[in-house]
């Protein structure tokens, strides 16, 4: 009985508030009976393109954002003044309520770099998959879902076909949440196509989560819309996006992006959150990029002036055992803050041996070994040559002398390295190197092992721990009897679960001897 007053009594300090802040309609209380609750659409009330429905969940939301989590709300309210315009621009020309831009609200509270521990990414929480089906694709150089523009487009065609299908926005959040086949199994097993029926918790037919997720939209989308009402009166919303669109014809980095903009590089990181490595994707011509409103032609005059050669710098290091973000940013002297975007880490994030890790251009690349031409692929153009490498190898450090290797020059053995992976390095027979070194094939190298080298070799390809993004064609190698994928993954100079990777294998026992596995060996050291 004190609960059923109680309940009465919060419907109807809800009447007074809404008949003290607004002038039109009538608002009229809801309570509980027979265990379900009495609902009313008041959608011209509120002026929202979507239907809404007021009960207790919705007011239990409501009181969450203006009480614990009223910190939260404040900043995605501030943050929306941001991308508000555009992306309700975008929903219009895809012809679905607008007023769906608030289910961006209550996903990622409009961030276009947020990660779920599902690893849906961006102000939409795409999952990849679901990304890919409308045209958001990720790669190492880019992440579409994290793009403001195309994810909400991709979002307003999802939406457009779950209402298609579904026929109810409420039922068309739940999928968007769960997936559409889990409303389906929902919808079957309750025999109902109402959300409020289907999400009843004694029927257990979706988890909270989803329960929750209409009528915390709900709740988000009002107060959103009318947040004085709601008591949030000093927001200061950021102003929204105004930029253009440019063509870059081949890679570049955002160094030369923003100085031909006249601009910082930190406003060409806002503008184009989706580029993960602060460069325009390897391999991708005609790049369109976002740069501030206004600078378009400032741009293209100063840009036409930039030799494609000084475009980009594309370097790369590859993480060794025992290192840290501290001690890589201190080798090539740069800030750990810097190292920590360029490569989109958080401050907890951790690094492991074998990753590669791109080092900011301001940086002062020290290389190990002395520098050498990369080796192209065969079908590269030119253009791709100079992009992939004449930047990185142009000029040798302070203090650095180019060296050639003489006769009876001594190679010591890192980590990993193998006796192929060495004579490729130097680019010379792996039996002269063996003969010269009275080894036989197979035998295991140890760190710090000294090997004599050829007398004739030539000037040795680049270093493994700095790399330029070149790659080369995959080698095929014929499993033999007693071979392991550790003993190819050494011969190789690469990780036996990169071979399973690469050729499908789940359980490296079961691979019998007669296999043929393709190795792939996707970078040169600088």
């Amino acid at each position: 009985m004190k609960r059923h007053l109680f309940v009465v009594a919060k419907y109807l300090i809800l009447i007074v508030f809404f008949e003290g802040c607004s002038s039109t309609g009538a608002w009229r209380a809801k309570n509980i009976e027979s265990g379900e609750y009495k609902r009313e659409r008041v959608a011209k009330r509120f002026h929202s393109d979507m239907p809404v429905v007021v009960n207790d969940n919705v007011l239990a939301w409501m009181e969450y954002f203006q009480g614990p989590g009223r910190r939260h709300f404040e900043r995605y309210l501030a943050r929306s003044g941001r991308y508000l315009p555009m992306m309700q621009r975008i929903l219009k020309e895809e012809g679905v309520p607008e007023d769906l831009v608030f289910i961006s609200l209550i996903e990622s509270g409009f961030n276009p770099h947020a990660r779920s521990r599902a690893r849906a990414m961006g102000a939409w929480q795409f999952m990849s998959g679901t990304g890919r089906m409308y045209g958001l694709y990720a790669t190492p150089w880019e992440d579409e879902r994290r793009d403001p523009e195309q994810a909400t487009r991709a979002a307003a065609r999802h939406f457009k076909d779950l209402y298609q299908e579904l026929g109810d926005w409420y039922l068309c959040m739940a999928a968007y949440n769960a997936g559409v086949g889990k409303v389906r199994r929902a919808m079957a097993q309750s025999g109902s196509r109402d959300f409020w029926v289907i999400a009843e918790p004694r029927r257990k037919l979706l988890r909270p989560e989803t329960r929750d997720y209409v009528p915390k939209y709900i709740a988000a989308m009002l107060m959103a819309k009318n947040p004085k009402k709601f008591g949030f009166d000093d927001i200061e919303y950021e102003k929204p996006l105004a930029y253009d669109h440019v063509t870059v014809p081949s890679q570049t980095d955002f160094n030369v992006i923003a100085t031909s903009a006249g601009v910082s590089i930190s406003d060409i990181r806002d503008l184009n959150p989706h580029l993960l490595r602060d460069v325009t994707p390897h391999g991708k011509r005609d790049y369109r990029v976002k740069i501030p409103a206004g600078t378009k032609e400032q741009f293209k005059e100063n840009y036409a002036a930039v030799p494609v050669e000084k475009r980009v710098t594309i370097a790369s290091h590859r993480v060794q055992r025992g290192e840290t973000l501290s001690k890589i940013a201190n080798r090539y002297g740069v800030g750990i803050a810097e190292l920590r975007v360029a490569n989109n880490l958080r401050q907890r994030s951790h690094i492991h041996p074998g990753q590669q890790l791109v080092i900011p251009r301001e940086g002062r690349v020290i290389a190990r070994a002395p520098q050498a031409k990369p080796v192209p692929r065969a079908d590269s153009t030119p253009e791709e040559m100079t992009e992939t490498a004449t930047a990185a190898l142009e000029s040798k450090p302070t203090g650095q002398e180019s060296v050639t290797p003489t006769a009876q020059a001594v190679h010591t053995v890192r980590r990993g390295e193998s006796l192929w992976t060495i004579s490729q390095h130097y680019n010379v027979g792996l039996s002269e190197l063996m003969k010269v070194n009275h080894v036989m094939r197979g035998s295991r190298l140890h760190p710090g092992q000294k090997l004599t080298l050829p007398t004739d070799i030539s000037s040795p390809l680049p270093s493994s721990n700095v790399v330029v993004a070149v790659e080369e064609a995959a080698i095929k190698h014929h499993l033999q009897p007693g071979e392991t994928l550790g003993h190819v993954a050494e011969k190789y100079g690469v990780r036996a679960r990169d071979i399973m990777q690469w050729n499908g294998i789940r359980n490296p026992r079961r691979v019998r001897a007669g296999t043929i596995l393709e190795v792939k060996r996707t970078s040169i050291g600088l």
